[in-house]
């Protein structure tokens, strides 16, 4: 216990000391081999749950044994950091395309309080319009920090994941938060398709028009991209809806067997709440069923062809018999 009188612990307040508490402090002394009559004592201090208000430089002061004289060392600082207790990334409003919106970023419980806050669309930088972070203070010495952005999203942000990334150097790796848009936007591509099981073969329109024969099913889906997924309907001009709600390679034909008087223009619409958007093809409908089957119109022109050339040979043969060549004299 004397030995404990002989170092103390101190910090500097306005250049005033200030004293540790006996209690958190231990010394070690031994005797100092080669000397007998010396000890060598070695002071240390134990601070328990460490606050950033233990943030300073810590200075030892030795008294000398039958002396008056006190030895102080230079000092030494204890630098304290805290790392985030949460990380979150937030949306302000509904997020429609086209129309501006903001996220926040809100990073809790660090210390010290100059750290770095980036914004990240995925793995890249995003190129976003931020504002001055705001910074708040605890009772327990930590502080936190909003950071927001402003943009205008697009249909191509949807299910993008945007975050954002605080650091400090003294922490042990930087923290992240982040969320996924869920970006509202009309529908934009309407595509059109022909059914593989009533054409032998699905394949998208060419230039916006099918060809069919007589008594044929016309037979098409019509899909469109949107979020919220479009609600798609079938219109011909001048009659109105033909059919309501989605459409799909599952669905009866659109017409079971076609007519002279089905021939005109087909309308997909699609619509949600953002928006609406169509597209049209014209339906030829031929008289004769071998108009509507291109492969069969190709057999019967070789067909003709090869009897044309059949008949001309037997012409040809024909002539040769009746008017044979007279002999040369």
């Amino acid at each position: 216990e004397d030995h404990k009188k002989l170092g103390k612990f101190f910090t500097l307040e306005a250049d005033e000391r200030k004293y540790i508490k006996e209690k958190n402090q231990s010394v070690d002394c031994s005797s100092d081999v080669p000397h007998a009559d010396r000890y060598v004592c070695k002071f240390s201090i134990t601070t328990e749950n460490i606050r950033p208000e233990n943030e300073t430089v810590y200075y030892c002061e030795v008294k000398i044994p039958l002396s008056n004289t006190d030895v102080k060392g230079s000092g030494t600082r204890v630098s304290v950091y805290a790392e985030p207790s949460t990380t979150a990334v937030q949306v302000s409003s509904l997020l429609v395309a086209g129309e501006e919106n903001s996220l926040s970023c809100s990073v809790t419980g660090f210390y010290p309080e100059s750290i770095s806050v980036l914004w990240f669309r995925g793995d890249a930088p995003a190129p976003l319009s931020s504002t001055s972070p705001v910074l708040t203070s605890h009772s327990n010495g930590t502080f936190s920090v909003l950071s927001s952005v402003s943009f205008t999203p697009t249909a191509a942000d949807h299910g993008a994941e945007y975050s954002c990334e605080a650091s400090h150097p003294a922490w042990r790796h930087s923290v992240r938060g982040s969320t996924t848009l869920d970006v509202k936007y009309g529908p934009r591509a309407v595509n059109v398709t022909l059914l593989s099981a009533y054409v032998g073969g699905q394949h998208v329109l060419s230039q916006n028009a099918v060809r069919l024969s007589v008594g044929a099913p016309l037979a098409v889906s019509c899909s469109a991209d949107g979020n919220p997924p479009p609600r798609t309907e079938w219109v011909r001009a001048g009659e109105g809806v033909l059919t309501g709600g989605e459409t799909g390679p599952g669905q009866t034909p659109l017409i079971e067997a076609v007519q002279k008087e089905h021939e005109g223009v087909y309308w997909c619409v699609a619509e949600n709440s953002y928006g609406q958007r169509n597209t049209s093809f014209f339906l030829h409908v031929s008289e004769s069923p071998v108009d509507g089957y291109p492969f069969t119109c190709v057999v019967i022109k070789c067909l003709a062809i090869g009897f044309l050339l059949v008949l001309g040979t037997a012409v040809c043969i024909y002539i040769k018999i009746k008017n044979p060549q007279t002999s040369r004299i």
